[in-house]
């Protein structure tokens, strides 16, 4: 039988070993966070940098389609609308006290009295439709009007484009009066809704 001192020396013991052990756990604690704070911020740099290439290649992608829409745009404006297009313009910046607007392809025939507004889209979605609805053709009348007043009793004709528009966008824009310009089974870029508009 141990004696009251053994003991005590063996709690002791027990207590030394154990505050070494958490010492040390803390200590690996601590490397541990700092690892972890190591990896959060590289994590953080990985992810902003995935979002930075993110947004190259959908602007490139944007780009690409734009240049795809834009020559298609005067052979198709003077097939299905008859309209010599007397001048074509691409990546049209305007601005008047505060508001700006860039405007993808705006195309005038003076014979026939008509501007064409294209937004092009690489992916078509409903709400791109509403925005350009809603604001991006108000927007171009406001600016257009004040820097090329000789065109106010121009009739505007917008048209959406793109290099394909799913069936539920193109009624949706069927709809809301706005052309829908797309390749037609990938062979040539054509006005899919033409005879369903009311313009």
């Amino acid at each position: 039988m141990k004696t009251v001192e053994e003991r005590i020396d063996k709690l002791e013991e027990l207590v030394e070993k154990l505050v070494i052990e958490m010492l040390a756990f803390k200590e690996e604690m601590k490397i541990f966070k700092e690892e972890m704070r190591e990896f959060k911020k590289q994590s953080e740099k990985d992810r902003r940098e995935f979002n930075k290439q993110l947004a190259e290649i959908s602007k490139k992608v944007g780009k690409i389609t734009e240049d795809l829409v834009r020559p298609a745009a005067r052979p198709v404006i003077e097939k299905y609308f008859g309209c010599e297009v007397s001048a074509i313009s691409s990546n049209l910046r305007m601005k008047d006290n505060g508001l700006n607007g860039e405007f993808d392809v705006v195309a005038i025939s003076k014979p026939c009295k008509k501007i064409f507004l294209i937004e092009v889209k690489s992916t078509p979605r409903i709400k791109y439709v509403d925005e350009f609805l809603e604001d991006l053709i108000p927007r171009f009348k406001h600016l257009f009007n004040k820097y090329f007043s000789e065109y106010q009793d121009y009739k505007l004709i917008p048209i959406f484009a793109s290099l394909e528009i799913p069936e539920d966008i193109l009624n949706y824009l069927s709809k809301q009066n706005i052309y829908a310009m797309a390749y037609r089974e990938w062979d040539y870029m054509d006005i899919l809704n033409f005879n369903k508009v009311k313009i």
